[in-house]
């Protein structure tokens, strides 16, 4: 009898994750700053219809970083909320970041974000036009999805750069599991880099998603891994349509 109830709860959990899960899995991230994005960066995947997202990043190595993110689509638009705590030296930097990012049209969208660090008091900007598949027809075959962004990013007391990344990702297995790379001149922290990120303003990050099913994916990626200072992180994400 507890077999065959075994058996019965194994065969529902099977069918409830075909129906609801691999047959309609789709490619899902946060970026740094909260908003949908590659790996660290954002990218033009927004839903149409309102979807609401939470999740977390986790730095394992060499130290802790653990960064709580929320994010909110509507009509075009994308709303994203980040957090850094850092587990040493009493979470210092604590930067909180608000992005805001809209799809003018395929391939092509702007996005902004605001980094006030509350420890030390300070605040940075970044402004950046976003493109990738569609625009003007580009497309670089073979189901690689590609971003890309040129912007600029300042601080009130400090200085402003020119940012730009390349991203490219793809579905290797079923749309259940997704290659993602990464390749920026930048820190996504505009004021102080964290310490997974170098001051050189060269990052390649790589990683891994794994979609079980259209509400949660699974991230597990190396960062800035060409320098001394690389990490891994594991992040969480889960999405909701009300």
């Amino acid at each position: 009898m507890k077999r065959m109830k075994r058996v019965t709860f194994l065969t529902i959990i099977l069918i409830l994750i075909t129906s609801f899960g691999f047959s309609l899995s789709k490619d899902y991230n946060l970026s740094a700053t909260g908003g949908t994005g590659v790996i660290i960066y954002p990218s033009l995947d927004v839903s149409k219809s309102f979807e609401i997202g939470l999740g977390g990043q986790w730095v394992a190595i060499p130290d802790m970083v653990f960064s709580p993110k929320f994010s909110l689509s509507f009509q075009q638009f994308n709303l994203g909320v980040a957090f850094d705590y850092q587990t040493s030296i009493n979470g210092w930097p604590k930067p909180l970041m608000f992005s805001l990012k809209y799809v003018i049209s395929q391939g092509l969208g702007i996005y902004g974000d605001l980094q006030w660090y509350l420890d030390p008091n300070d605040a940075a900007f970044s402004f950046m036009l976003l493109g990738g598949n569609g625009l003007f027809g580009l497309s670089i075959g073979g189901g690689w999805e590609l971003n890309f962004g040129f912007g600029i990013a300042f601080t009130p007391r400090y200085n402003w750069n020119l940012n730009t990344f390349f991203a490219i990702q793809k579905s290797i297995y079923s749309d259940v599991l997704f290659l993602k790379l990464e390749l920026a001149n930048y820190s996504y922290r505009i004021v102080r880099d964290p310490f997974f990120s170098n001051d050189h303003r060269g990052v390649f990050n790589i990683g891994l998603n794994i979609v079980p099913a259209k509400w949660i994916s699974i991230g597990i990626n190396g960062l800035d891994i060409l320098d001394s200072n690389r990490s891994i992180a594991v992040s969480l994400n889960f999405r909701f349509n009300p």
